[in-house]
């Protein structure tokens, strides 16, 4: 990932599930689920290519988001993302 890359972050709590998970690094049942999405950008190397090809609504080709989004659980102990 890029390091400039914006995250909008949702959790969600692990309270009120059938089957219990477990952090693998400390054991802990206290796990939320987070959920990165990647902001939208603008990659001015595609809108250039969009333009060459399409004239200047080929620009729109920069626009979108660089990543699908990725739900991970994390600790609420110790911070372990897994």
């Amino acid at each position: 990932m890029e390091e400039n890359q914006q995250f909008n972050i949702e959790t969600k709590s692990n309270e009120g599930l059938d089957d219990v998970v477990r952090c693998p690094n400390c054991g802990s049942t206290q796990i939320e689920f987070v959920t990165y999405q990647a902001s939208q950008g603008y990659d001015a190397a595609q809108g250039c290519c969009g333009i060459l090809m399409c004239g200047p609504l080929g620009a729109l080709c920069g626009v979108g988001p660089k990543e699908k989004p990725k739900t991970v659980r994390k600790c609420k102990k110790c911070g372990h993302e897994f």
